[in-house]
């Protein structure tokens, strides 16, 4: 079919021909302004990463110089544990062991008068005191027993104790005075 177009030439639909339309100078000049930007970017980031390069160098250095030092952090550690191991298992001894000093402090002031010791022993499993009494009014046992019931009531002497038990008790004439030497047994508690 043929077609007759009688418009003038200006006025003719003209179809487009494929591709970029650069009619406009804004175009044409935001172009190369976009690839500015983008090339100033560019420079910018790799200076950043030049320099973060040079800074990771420098720390690799410091690093490396260091060495000795963190080998001997490292073997200061170790000793350290172990010493901390050590000090925590003589803190377990300490903890377990009797307080000896407070307790002669305790057994000399709950001690009647009339009452001196001839000798006081310890070992592994028993407290032997070995004491004399003396009394005008012949009352050697009672004066025993208000020890023994003071040293119980004492909880500051007796905590560290299971049983304190009288052993024997032997009356003697010394001098014209009647004493009784007696044995007291303590029993520590197990820890």
């Amino acid at each position: 079919m043929i077609e007759i177009n009688l418009l003038p030439q200006e006025l003719k639909h003209k179809p487009k021909k494929p591709g970029i339309d650069f009619e406009s100078k804004e175009t044409l000049y935001f172009i190369p302004l976009v690839v500015g930007v983008i090339l100033i970017l560019h420079v910018f980031l790799g200076g950043i990463l030049v320099l973060r390069n040079f800074q990771a160098v420098g720390m690799n250095a410091r690093w490396q110089k260091l060495e000795s030092q963190r080998k001997a952090l490292e073997v200061f550690r170790s000793e350290a544990a172990h010493l901390s191991a050590d000090a925590l298992a003589l803190q377990q001894i300490h903890d377990k062991t009797i307080k000896w000093a407070p307790k002669l402090n305790k057994l000399s002031l709950d001690l009647p008068s009339g009452i001196w010791f001839r000798s006081i022993n310890f070992t592994s499993n028993l407290l032997d005191i070995r004491a004399s009494v003396v009394s005008l009014k012949m009352s050697e046992l009672v004066l025993i027993n208000q020890y023994i019931d003071n040293l119980k009531k004492d909880n500051d002497f007796f905590a560290d104790f299971s049983k304190l038990d009288l052993d024997s008790v032997e009356k003697k004439k010394i001098g014209g005075y009647e004493i009784a030497e007696f044995s007291l047994a303590a029993k520590p508690k197990e820890k």
